[in-house]
């Protein structure tokens, strides 16, 4: 009896593991990135925001789901439990696994932004209203010749 089990768990990892769960993940992230896409459209339009292979899955909570983008010269980590607890991580495409917390970022390069550490915890609107207007400080800051003074900022920060 074990042996058919293990025989049918074997097929099921076959097919599943190496040829729908793939499938399955891409197409969430693709999903998972268009709801980014609506809140924040400039992220795609402006900086021309790509889903890009995430840099530390390793670090991912296994109950959380991720999306990482592109765009500029930084790295956006999406994540989101079922529809609450947005959060966002930015890092430097040159360092990607190098990320901080896009509120502690923004607050480092903008002093005057007010922002808080749970802007929404279930949009992604208010996290572009914020991110909108602080996206050049922000490219500026993670740039490779600004980027140890940034860290130093946002470890101050946060």
């Amino acid at each position: 009896m074990k042996a058919i089990g293990y025989l049918l768990w074997g097929i099921y990892k076959l097919i599943l593991g190496c040829w729908l769960e793939p499938i399955l993940n891409r197409s969430f992230r693709r999903a998972f990135a268009e709801d980014i896409r609506r809140a924040m459209p400039f992220l795609f339009e402006r900086y021309g925001a790509k889903i890009i292979r995430d840099p530390s899955p390793e670090s991912n909570d296994p109950y959380q789901d991720y999306v990482t983008l592109g765009a500029s010269n930084l790295v956006f980590k999406f994540s989101k439990w079922r529809d609450e607890n947005f959060a966002i991580d930015v890092s430097p495409t040159y360092a990607p696994g190098d990320s901080r917390k896009l509120v502690d970022a923004i607050r480092a390069v903008n002093p005057a932004e007010k922002a808080t550490g749970s802007i929404s915890d279930v949009s992604w609107r208010p996290w572009g209203k914020i991110l909108e207007p602080n996206f050049a400080l922000l490219q500026e800051a993670f740039k490779e010749d600004n980027y140890a003074a940034t860290k130093e900022k946002v470890s101050q920060v946060g």
